[in-house]
């Protein structure tokens, strides 16, 4: 396997913008004690300021600090804290927290929680799985927070299924070039993520270089019409990693299985049952291959 390198220089770069910046979170803290909620980088260009009661000397304050420090005055932007979005904030983070510790798996992604303050709306998203809890955020913060329920948003409306899924075009894999087969039977709990292995098999008879991010992220689709149903909608690492199968060969590569719905009419979980599963593979020369039609089975 082959692993890109991180783009080191960039990252010194930025570094050295935000430590040029970072005086001014403690003069910041000094002037505005405890009425300073949040403080944090919003780039490597920009520092952004949330402080309750926020008056214009407060920002003229702020800013002729700025200047002392040698501070462009645009790279620091200040914004007033709402005591009642506070006071939500500090309620909801507990929920969260409390919600990670007790099932990790469902919290997907959510605003830092350690942050005194965070202005909404508070995008969230949960496992497919977690419905209820999303009613229950949805019932108490209305228009505050922002819900993803699996692949879809919650409550669904009539555009639920905008953010489908996209690929790039792809066509199915030509069976005397590759060979593409699942690693042992396939069933997962619904609403459930798993890792499972596909066995790729290079038939050709030149080197089968597939680009990955450490996985192969699959599609659930329908064993009859073939459309995609279902699969893996949340954040991952984007670092390159090459398998390379030689001619004859065959290479073992992790396979990220996910029972979200993407289809409204099919709810926020692909329902029970037997259903077909696709494995895209994005080869070395820009190809990007379907494997041939694979069983994945849904049970309770």
């Amino acid at each position: 396997m082959e692993e890109n390198q991180l783009p080191w220089a960039e990252a010194m770069r930025d570094m050295a913008k935000q430590a040029a910046l970072s005086p001014i979170f403690e003069e910041a803290s000094a002037l505005f004690g405890d009425r300073l909620t949040d403080s944090y980088f919003g780039g490597p260009d920009v520092v952004r300021l949330s402080v309750l009661n926020l008056e214009p000397a407060d920002t003229a304050a702020i800013q002729a600090i700025a200047r002392q420090l040698g501070i462009d005055e645009a790279a620091v932007q200040i914004e007033r804290s709402d005591p009642a979005e506070l006071e939500a904030w500090e309620q909801l983070r507990r929920e969260l927290e409390e919600l990670h510790l007790a099932r990790p798996r469902v919290l997907q992604m959510s605003p830092q929680t350690e942050q005194r303050f965070c202005h909404p709306p508070w995008h969230i998203q949960l496992a497919a799985d977690a419905e209820e809890f999303a009613k229950r955020l949805h019932h108490k913060y209305g228009n505050l927070v922002v819900l993803r329920v699996g692949a879809l948003i919650y409550p669904m409306t009539a555009h639920s299924d905008e953010h489908n899924k996209n690929h790039r075009p792809a066509t199915f894999a030509d069976p005397h070039e590759l060979r593409v087969a699942l690693d042992g039977p396939l069933s997962i709990r619904r609403g459930q993520t798993a890792i499972h292995h596909v066995n790729v098999t290079n038939l050709s008879n030149v080197p089968l270089h597939v680009h990955t991010n450490g996985q192969i992220t699959a599609d659930g689709v329908d064993p009859v019409t073939g459309a995609t149903v279902g699969g893996f909608c949340g954040a991952q690492r984007l670092a390159l990693i090459t398998f390379i199968a030689a001619p004859a060969g065959t290479i073992r590569i992790p396979l990220l299985v996910c029972t979200a719905s993407i289809k409204p009419e099919l709810g926020y979980m692909v329902p029970l049952g037997t259903w077909g599963l696709l494995a895209p593979l994005d080869l070395g020369d820009g190809r990007r291959l379907l494997s041939e039609r694979m069983e994945l089975t849904i049970v309770n």
